[in-house]
Parts: C-alpha cells; structure tokens; sequence
C-alpha cells in the first residue's frame, strides 16, 4: 500500500510518496513500549454516529463514519491537518506569518464553511482555517457562537507543530451564548504533537503490536504504529488511524479522529502524529 512519508524543512510540509509492504499481525498492545506511552490492552471502540442527533450532525456523521477496517487493523495513514489564522489588523497579521507564534482571542463567529470560519473580535476580524479529512466545521460551531480562539506554531530545524483549541465561551461583554457547546468545546486540532495547552481532554499514544518494517535506530519512542487514546474523566475512546469515535465531555458529546500516529525511527523525522476533536452535542 501507499503511504505519505511527510518530511519538513522549516514549516514547509513536503509529501514523498513511498511504496511500502507492511505485514501485519496485530493483537493488543506491544510489549516494551517506553514510559511515556499507555499499556492499556483496551481495542479501539467506536461509537455509532448517527444515533441522537440533528439531521446536520447525521448527516455529516454518515462522511465522518468510523472505518469499516477490523478492529485488529494495522492500516497506516499519513493524513495531516492544515490549521491557519489571519488577522485584519496588520500587527497580528504579520506575527501569524512567524515561525513561532502563539495567541488566544475572544470574538463572535461571523461565517462558518467547511474548512473555515470568521471571528469578529473588537479590534479585528479572524479568518481560521482547520481543514482535515473528514472534518465539516458547520458540524462543529453555528454563526453566532461566542468562541475563544487559542492558534500556537511552534517550529523548530527538524519541523512545525500547529494547534487550535477553539472554546465555547458563556458569554461575552455581558451578552449570553447564543449557541454554547454543551461540551465546553467547538473544535481543537493538532498537527505534529504540540503541547494544547487549553485542550479539555488528554491524548495518549498506545503502541500497536502490528508486524511493520520500520528502522528504528535513534532511541526515545519505539519505532511503529499507534493508537491514540481520548480520555476526559471517565469517558475515553481508542482510535486506530483513521478511525472515529465519540466520547462524553462535560455535558455533551464530542467526536475525534485519528489522522495519522506512527513512528518511523529516524533521528531527523517528524513527529507523526494528528487528529482533531470537535462537538457533536
């Protein structure tokens, strides 16, 4: 099969397409993942999508669907999220074209598309863009909505990390939400494993035991393929790559997928790891 080998120079993403033959034979979790990865034996579960909510989250659950792949699967993807902000005002403009950058706004959305949407804060106008397989963000957050906007870029010489938490706010300037998230949450997004800071839930990377070739070699997180696992309270879900599932948050519901979580062993590689969460409630 094919697969995306994504290597960066500066906060350049470059896609090498490379054919790669994996023989799988996968169970539960590895034996001799490091300390900084979960040992948990628990097999990714799904959540049926469609059940209990508006005909727009139906029928956006019926594209987001979790894959039909076997729960053994040790299918790799290489799917990424492309997250982006711009500002009307011309300082926050040029410091969102930096390498390393970092701000949290508070405004009301304006317009909502399917990869992007407008915040109205009281001294500019936001343009955010979070576009990733099979992510719709008219699921996600309505016109309207009171949200609080949290973008960090983080680059270094080995690549880029791009993150966006995107809160329901209760209010703002003593106006209630119009369309608060049950969850607390409209959207958040990783792509590259940075620290999101703000994130209401926590990920945590599971070793797979798949029987892939990959080199390893350089020490730190064994070399191979990953589950990641949503955790908020007691709610949890486990998501092999390219698989979604729902877990609760507060009072609501939220949906995430895993985009891509491997590693490969290089010294000089990316991180490989992506996914996005968002409200369902």
């Amino acid at each position: 099969m094919n697969w995306a080998m994504t290597k960066r120079s500066g906060c350049k993403t470059i896609s090498m397409l490379a054919s790669v033959a994996l023989t799988s034979a996968c169970g539960g979790v590895a034996n001799g993942a490091s300390d900084q990865e979960s040992t948990s034996t628990d097999e990714p579960t799904v959540s049926d999508s469609n059940v209990g909510h508006d005909e727009a989250v139906s029928a956006a659950a019926t594209s987001n669907a979790a894959s039909t792949k076997p729960a053994n699967s040790c299918e790799m993807t290489s799917d990424g999220v492309r997250i982006s902000v711009a500002s009307s005002d011309p300082g926050a403009a040029a410091a969102t074209s930096t390498s390393n950058f970092d701000t949290t706004v508070d405004g009301a959305v304006d317009r909502v598309g399917h990869s992007d949407f407008t915040l109205r804060t009281d001294s500019a106008t936001w343009q955010v863009t979070v576009d990733a397989p099979g992510l719709d963000l008219g699921v996600a957050i309505s016109p309207g909505a009171l949200a609080r906007v949290h973008f960090a870029r983080s680059c270094s010489p080995l690549g880029c990390t791009n993150d966006i938490v995107v809160s329901s706010l209760d209010s703002l300037h003593g106006k209630a939400n119009p369309a608060k998230a049950a969850s607390g949450l409209y959207l958040a997004a990783d792509d590259g494993a940075g620290i999101m800071k703000d994130a209401p839930f926590l990920v945590e990377h599971t070793r797979l035991s798949c029987d892939v070739d990959l080199p390893g070699g350089c020490g730190g997180t064994l070399p191979g393929l990953y589950a990641l696992k949503f955790t908020a309270g007691a709610s949890s879900s486990l998501l092999r790559m390219g698989e979604t599932g729902e877990f609760a948050l507060s009072s609501g519901t939220v949906r995430a997928r895993n985009l891509r979580s491997f590693i490969e062993g290089y010294c000089n590689e990316n991180v490989n790891w992506a996914h996005w969460v968002h409200d369902v409630s």
